[in-house]
């Protein structure tokens, strides 16, 4: 099965090299293939005494992967539509953004106040299933209307911090208070729950506005630009060097930590430092294998007592707030993230010799919850669609919010291997809120521009 995999994975991303012009759908793409080639190689080798995963099932996850590049290709069909600019970011304002200072000093005091009040009962209750706290109404969340306050609204400004902190590496001074606010918000909103998750997010960003930077250098600018391009250069190099050398380890100690505290450590200290960074190698690779196995089980055990749920799987997020929107009139039924967290969620499943898991099944699970395997044909082939078109959009027209779409969509992708990135709320509320705010910012500038010429 490795062999299979291997070849099947190198055709398809030897296909993207020929029928894909723009580099930066190529980039996207391409990461996106080798993420996936890279973990089901992995998983056939069965390590930490990890259970196979049937032939079968490895067919289904192919064919997922398969329908997605079909997708992003049949995209292509838009890029007609739509004069593909120099991709070039350095002139977008994030500092001086009044509305958005607002929301991130808003942010860091409600996370801070959760962090603490996290601290506090991780402190007071050793014996407590903690990180389950995060998740439920009880001693961190004190009423249902303020846990989803923070799923719907604090996570999907979390969501956007990710690209606004990307980008600041890589195009805008990182020694501001904008800056030191946006990382602060990701970290703490990752130590509520001491997840690390938070953590992969955020290196995924910075690895893909990275690449988007690597290629605005490579076009040509303006006069203007050309005269700061040997000033731009110097920063770049030493923003790269304290990229590798200070904060990328510094965020995966910040990541061991975390594992730590769930392992019951509470001082910070190279012991617990060291013990957490030998727990998160291990948990990396069962977390992004175990998936698999998981997916395995749930095809025989979970479909079959839920039946099909019609695309309200994949469409999970936006069903919780139809579901929620009812609730409040009084009507009341069962949402798809209902249905599935329950099962998915609450059962502990055996993937390996000593080894549970819960929660994560691969994107694929929710497609086939939806429509059997005809949902891994239709759905996964619609999400790359969606994909080839955001990135069309950015390209046109290169603006934060796009930034913002293009980026999440890409971390999406590669979460994919864990979980449906589309399937909260928060995910829905980021692409909605970041498509109306660059109509918005769109139309100021076109009214901008006629009133200039008028004159």
């Amino acid at each position: 099965m490795t062999l299979i995999i291997i070849l099947f994975m190198s055709l398809l991303i030897a296909i993207t090299r020929f029928l894909i012009s723009d580099r930066l759908s190529k980039i996207i793409i391409s990461l996106y293939l080798m993420w996936w080639t890279m973990w089901l190689t992995l998983s056939t080798l069965n390590v930490y005494d990890l259970f196979p995963v049937s032939i079968k099932t490895y067919f289904l996850l192919l064919l997922n992967i398969a329908m997605v590049l079909m997708g992003f290709l049949y995209g292509s069909i838009f890029s007609s539509r739509n004069r593909i600019n120099n991709v070039y970011l350095n002139d977008i304002k994030v500092s001086m953004n009044k509305a958005f200072k607002i929301l991130l000093i808003g942010s860091v005091a409600i996370l801070t106040y959760y962090y603490i009040k996290y601290m506090t009962i991780s402190i007071s209750s050793p014996g407590l299933d903690l990180r389950m706290e995060r998740f439920r109404v009880g001693l961190l969340f004190s009423s249902t209307e303020e846990l989803l306050f923070f799923y719907y609204f604090i996570e999907a400004f979390v969501y956007v911090l990710y690209a606004v902190v990307a980008y600041m590496i890589f195009y805008k001074d990182i020694k501001n208070i904008t800056f030191a606010m946006a990382l602060g918000s990701i970290l703490l909103y990752a130590g509520v729950g001491s997840g690390r998750g938070q953590i992969i997010y955020l290196l995924v960003a910075i690895a893909l506005v990275y690449f988007i930077r690597t290629k605005d250098i490579k076009k040509n600018v303006s006069t203007i630009n050309q005269i700061t391009q040997v000033r731009s250069k110097k920063n770049k190099k030493t923003r790269i060097f304290s990229l590798f050398a200070i904060f990328i380890p510094g965020v995966l100690v910040y990541a061991a930590w975390l594992t730590a505290v769930r392992l019951g450590f509470r001082e910070f200290n190279i012991e617990a430092i060291q013990i957490g960074a030998d727990e998160l190698f291990k948990q990396f690779i069962v977390y992004y294998t175990g998936p698999f196995r998981a997916l395995d089980y749930g095809l025989e055990h979970f479909v079959p007592n839920t039946g099909y749920l019609w695309g309200r799987g994949t469409f999970a997020g936006i069903d919780e707030i139809i579901n929620m929107a009812f609730h409040v009139i009084g009507l009341n039924f069962k949402s798809a993230n209902g249905i599935i967290g329950e099962m998915l969620q609450e059962t502990q499943i055996l993937i390996g010799y000593n080894q549970t898991f819960n929660y994560a099944y691969t994107s694929v699970m929710i497609h086939y919850f939806d429509l059997g395997i005809a949902g891994v044909i239709v759905f996964p082939f619609l999400y790359g669609l969606f994909v080839r078109i955001s990135i069309f959009l950015f390209q046109k027209t290169p603006s934060l919010p796009t930034l913002i779409i293009v980026v999440f969509l890409f971390q999406t992708m590669i979460f994919s291997v864990f979980s449906w990135g589309l399937q909260s709320p928060a995910s829905n509320i980021v692409l909605i809120s970041c498509y109306l705010w660059h109509r918005y910012t769109n139309k100021k500038v076109k009214r901008i521009k006629n009133n200039s010429v008028d004159v």
